[in-house]
């Protein structure tokens, strides 16, 4: 199964204003996660969440 990014008007403005280089890591990246993003996500540890 394929998903598919969806990216914010702020954050095209910010990837455009990067040097080209750094595009195109942070697009091959962003491509691996587009075909798999559970393959790359990590169990959370010590959640502060919920507690009082």
């Amino acid at each position: 199964m394929k998903y598919r990014l969806v990216y914010s008007h702020r954050a095209i403005r910010d990837i455009d204003a990067l040097e080209s280089k750094v595009k195109q890591r942070i697009g091959k990246t962003l491509l691996r996660y587009e075909s798999d993003p559970l393959k790359y996500a990590e169990t959370l540890k010590q959640s502060e969440l919920g507690s009082y």
